[in-house]
């Protein structure tokens, strides 16, 4: 049963549904207070969002709230900037609220990501060469670069969640105070959930940088085995897709429930009581075909590992995040702060990840493709040769996407320098050594 509540707790997947050209995003939020307007004026903040990356192409979501606002009476345009602003995901996309102003969206890459509130006949331009002046039915605007806090880590670039109003896991609130995340003088990471005024806040942070194959090896110096029993620590890989993989501490408010789980989302789990207060080295390994969870001591000694059965999670990368927050939004049992340090974090490659790989061939498509243009990836454990061919729902080839070694293939298709394909349903299959891989993907095309 606990099992059970933990996997429904994490679940942040974004319902797509797919109606001609228009993509509607469904927002999979806890449930949130009564729908009111705010005496204050209308503002917006963006919470989450992707880096600066990957022109054109789906980069992940854009999270962000309105307040000072009724949430029936305004809705949100989302823009990507690169040569011009481009609304995002699609021509035409306008972002409903819920009813505590949330909104999320897929976005494609650019250097920043905007927000729009406006009044709900607005209509966004498909471009726009600046961002226009709040005034008549815009609201209020807001970037991206300006709303997230960042901070090195480990060699890396961290977002920081902040969100001002309940959000998931636990329908907590996330601070990016400095007094809830930061990194010492010796370079490790502290998360803290802590109390200000009458609000208990939580912290999370996420890698810019994308994470392909291989091993996540993370060093936590505080002693996980004895967290309040409300309090919950993971690691994390996780896609804007849903696909998600945990190594996650916590009793959920059961003192005497298993504390160490392994996950791959939604619906594979292992878990297993870990007395360890020791520090802890922490591996999530991801394979093109499965996924490797261990847990050891300082001494190195095993304290749990588990292969999760069935396939990987299906997602072109993953990025790598930690989170410390509270079961259900339940104070800590005793009342007092709770904090946990990252010593440090290490990435390999498949082949340092293990004595052997295991010798599966993977094809990963994105799905939906969002622009008309196919983000492929694939993996094998040699220097296979193979090709990558696209058929349209009648079977008549549409073209080549690959042609050459797939142990680590990374394509874009069309390049370009091509047309986008147009909207509908598409096999992509992989053909190399003797195997063969298909994979259904349904295009919605995008101006840009």
């Amino acid at each position: 049963m606990l099992q059970a509540r933990r996997v429904r707790s994490r679940q942040r997947c974004l319902p797509v549904v797919v109606l001609g050209r228009l993509l509607l995003l469904v927002p999979a939020f806890l449930p949130a207070p009564t729908r009111a307007a705010a005496a204050a004026a209308p503002a917006v903040r963006i919470f989450e969002a992707p880096p600066a990356c990957c022109f054109g192409v789906p980069a992940g979501l854009v999270r962000g709230v309105a307040t000072g606002v009724d949430p029936d009476s305004a809705v949100v345009a989302l823009y990507a900037a690169t040569d011009l602003q481009y609304v995002q995901p699609i021509e035409g996309s306008r972002l409903g609220l819920d009813a505590a102003g949330r909104f999320e969206s897929l976005t494609h890459g650019g250097s920043d990501y905007a927000a729009l509130l406006v009044r709900p006949d607005f209509v966004p331009p498909p471009t726009l060469v600046a961002l226009p002046e709040v005034g008549g039915p815009v609201l209020a605007v807001t970037r991206a670069s300006t709303d997230i806090r960042h901070i090195q880590f480990a060699g890396c670039n961290w977002g920081v969640k902040a969100a001002p109003v309940p959000l998931g896991p636990g329908g907590n609130s996330w601070s990016d105070s400095p007094a809830n995340v930061w990194v010492d003088p010796a370079g490790a990471l502290h998360l803290r959930v802590a109390r200000r005024d009458s609000i208990w806040e939580c912290a999370e942070v996420w890698t810019d940088e994308r994470i392909d194959f291989g091993r996540c090896r993370f060093r936590v110096a505080s002693s996980l085995g004895s967290l309040d029993i409300n309090v919950v620590f993971a690691g994390f890989l996780f896609a804007d897709t849903g696909a998600e993989a945990d190594i996650e501490w916590g009793r959920f408010g059961v003192a005497a429930a298993e504390n160490l789980h392994f996950a791959v989302q939604p619906d594979r789990s292992m878990s297993a009581p870990a007395a360890v207060d020791a520090p802890t080295v922490q591996d999530l390994t991801w394979w093109p075909d499965t996924m490797d969870f261990a847990v050891r001591d300082a001494a190195n000694v095993p304290v749990a590992a588990w292969r999760a059965p069935g396939p990987a999670p299906a997602a072109p990368w993953m990025r790598l995040r930690f989170n410390l927050w509270l079961a259900g939004g339940v104070p800590p049992a005793d009342g007092a702060a709770v904090e946990v340090v990252v010593s440090g974090v290490e990435f390999a490659t498949p082949a340092a990840s293990a004595e052997s790989a295991p010798p599966q061939l993977s094809l990963v498509v994105a799905n939906p493709a969002l622009q008309g243009r196919l983000v492929i990836r694939t993996a094998a454990s040699d220097r296979a040769q193979g090709t990558i061919d696209v058929f349209d729902v009648r079977g008549r080839r549409v073209g080549r996407a690959w042609n050459g070694p797939v142990d680590r293939a990374s394509i874009t298709w069309p390049p370009r320098t091509m047309s986008q394909l147009a909207a509908g349903v598409y096999l992509v299959r992989l053909n190399a050594r003797t195997e063969t891989i298909a994979r259904k993907v349904v295009v919605s095309p995008l101006a840009r």
